[in-house]
């Protein structure tokens, strides 16, 4: 994995970190594999914990005997669910509100299909979109790639977050 990792001009500086040894800590984690884009072969997910809490998240696939980057995100605070093939990214954003973003393979990369922002204020929930907007369930919106990884579990949902944006044309 760190041969993979030296290989990244991204990840290059960071190859050399040790393993992380605790949940929390820095260091580069256990890699983990699932097969994310219906090919029958499994994509590597390689996360880097950082100094400040933020974590460097890729996630790599082969294609014609090489081993390309087909998503790269940093954040804050973050965990990576499977659902099927997709990845439910979550984790902290601005002013202690909370983000799921939902990757899904596209044919070239894991592309973002779904951001919901959700924040407390004065003990009542909020939610909103992904430009600060109050959001509305069935509202439509792009995304541009935000996100993380702190854990990977298989599960077929996570309470306590809807998906309140989509992009058009995209499965949710």
């Amino acid at each position: 994995m760190r041969e993979l990792l030296r290989a990244d001009p991204r990840l290059r500086p960071l190859a050399g970190r040790p393993s992380a040894t605790a949940p929390g800590r820095p260091g580069i984690r256990p890699p983990a594999s699932a097969d994310l884009t219906g090919d029958g072969r499994p994509e590597r997910l390689v996360a880097i914990d950082l100094e400040g809490g933020r974590t460097a998240l890729t996630v790599y696939a082969a294609r014609g005997g090489r081993v390309h980057p087909v998503l790269f995100t940093v954040g804050r605070g973050l965990s990576v669910d499977l659902l099927g093939r997709d990845l439910l990214v979550r984790g902290s954003c601005a002013e202690g509100g909370e983000q799921a973003v939902r990757y899904h393979w596209d044919g070239t990369r894991m592309s973002a299909v779904s951001d919901t922002k959700r924040y407390e204020k004065h003990g009542k929930q909020e939610k909103h979109g992904e430009h600060g907007e109050p959001g509305e369930p069935g509202k439509h919106a792009g995304h541009d790639g935000h996100g993380g990884h702190a854990r990977h579990a298989r599960h077929a949902g996570h309470a306590g977050y809807e998906r309140s944006r989509r992009t058009p044309g995209t499965r949710s």
